[in-house]
């Protein structure tokens, strides 16, 4: 019998393969061709995978819109942004509010690129925050509240995109809306 831990990281290592073939599938669909662009100041995407008792959910955004500066002025600061963010984001509880499902947050994962010294990424910085939650009764999931526009005040348009109890969709938060039912 494998340690819990090994279970874990191998159902991680398959939310992430699934969530590349639903980010594939959902590529398509009228909502994503509309909206989005590549690195794009103000928006940012969310993913959320649901499969089995794991909810993941991807927050990507470009570093403009977290950490106020996508080039490293002065590495100090670039380096005390991008903590200030990461302390931020770590805090899921903050950032969404998830309605059914039981759910319990297990890993948080935060890639703020460019904050070491690769210079192939200071063209276009961007932020990732990976988040995966291990739901007791993940087929009650209804709907999502997320306050990620007040917390991070320059994303003005989240596009959110999400398989549900073999259930998919797609819809845009804004300031004025930060509510979504999974339909």
């Amino acid at each position: 019998m494998r340690p819990a831990g090994s279970r874990l990281a191998t159902r991680v290592a398959r939310y992430t393969a699934y969530l590349a073939i639903v980010v594939c599938a959902l590529a398509g669909s009228p909502l994503h061709a509309q909206h989005h662009r590549a690195h794009v100041h103000g928006v940012a995407e969310l993913q959320l995978l649901q499969d089995g008792e794991m909810l993941s959910i991807e927050l990507r955004s470009p570093a403009l819109n977290i950490l106020g500066f996508e080039h490293p002025v002065e590495h100090a600061d670039y380096l005390q942004a991008a903590e200030q963010a990461r302390a931020k984001l770590s805090d899921s509880g903050s950032l969404f509010r998830l309605e059914g499902g039981a759910c319990q947050l297990a890993t948080v994962s935060i890639d703020i690129a460019g904050s070491s010294n690769d210079s192939a990424h200071q063209r276009h910085n961007d932020v990732v925050a990976s988040y995966v939650y291990q739901c007791k009764r993940a087929g009650t999931l209804q709907s999502l509240s997320t306050s990620i526009q007040r917390v991070f005040p320059s994303i003005h348009s989240l596009n959110v995109q999400w398989v549900l109890n073999h259930r998919q969709g797609a819809a845009n938060i804004n300031h004025n809306q930060q509510h979504i039912v999974f339909k």
